[in-house]
């Protein structure tokens, strides 16, 4: 969330919408994919989503306990005006 940016023109034209992403990461908390699986309805914020997902970037490590080579999850961005 700390990383999500709310672009400027979407602001100005107060556009709102939230953006569902499915990521995978890898094993060494390295970002090996994010798609949109379902889309705001704007395209602007649906790539500011994206964006804000690998800006997040890297993320911590999978812990060994889960023996997992990586681990794919959805979230859900949302671009508010508040």
């Amino acid at each position: 969330e700390s990383s999500k940016k709310y672009p400027v023109a979407a602001q100005t034209a107060r556009v709102e919408g939230r953006t569902c992403v499915k990521i995978t990461i890898l094993k060494n908390g390295r970002l090996k994919k994010v798609e949109v699986v379902k889309p705001s309805g704007r395209k602007i914020l649906d790539r500011a989503a994206v964006q804000s997902v690998r800006d997040a970037a890297p993320f911590p490590p999978i812990p060994e306990k889960l023996k997992k080579d990586e681990i794919e999850m959805s979230i859900a961005l949302v671009f508010k005006i508040t």
